[in-house]
C-alpha cells in the first residue's frame, strides 16, 4: 500500500520565526536578541506578527513537499506542531488563518 504523508508547511516554534527574521546576524548573538525580542514583545513596543511567515512562504513549502512526493501522497497539511508558545491567542488564531488560506489557495501546477 502507498505511503501518504502530513505535510508540515508553517513553522509554529515562535523563537524560531524570530530567528527565520535575523539575516546577517552572528549565531553567537541569536539567543540575546531573541531574548530582547521577547521583552519588546511583552512591552507592547513590537508587534509580534511581523515574524509570521506570509502564504507565499507556506506555499512554496508545499509546492516543495508535492513535487519531492507527488499530490497523491499529500493529503493533508498544516503547521509544524502546536501555537501554545506565540505571544497572543489572537496572533495564533491569526496564523491558522494564513496557513489555511495559503493550503486552500494552494494549486500544485502552478508558482
Amino acid at each position: 500500500k502507498d505511503k501518504k504523508l502530513r505535510a508540515s508547511v508553517a513553522v509554529t516554534l515562535f523563537d524560531k520565526l524570530i530567528e527565520n527574521s535575523l539575516k546577517n546576524t552572528n549565531p553567537a548573538n541569536i539567543p540575546e536578541i531573541v531574548g530582547k525580542t521577547w521583552e519588546k514583545i511583552y512591552e507592547g513596543t513590537l508587534d509580534p506578527s511581523i515574524f509570521l511567515e506570509d502564504e507565499k512562504v507556506i506555499k512554496k513549502r508545499l509546492k516543495r513537499l508535492v513535487n519531492r512526493f507527488g499530490v497523491d501522497r499529500v493529503p493533508y497539511s498544516g503547521p509544524e506542531c502546536g501555537l501554545g508558545g506565540f505571544p497572543e491567542y489572537n496572533l495564533a488564531i491569526n496564523y491558522l488563518k494564513r496557513i489555511s488560506k495559503a493550503i486552500k489557495n494552494f494549486k500544485p501546477n502552478s508558482y
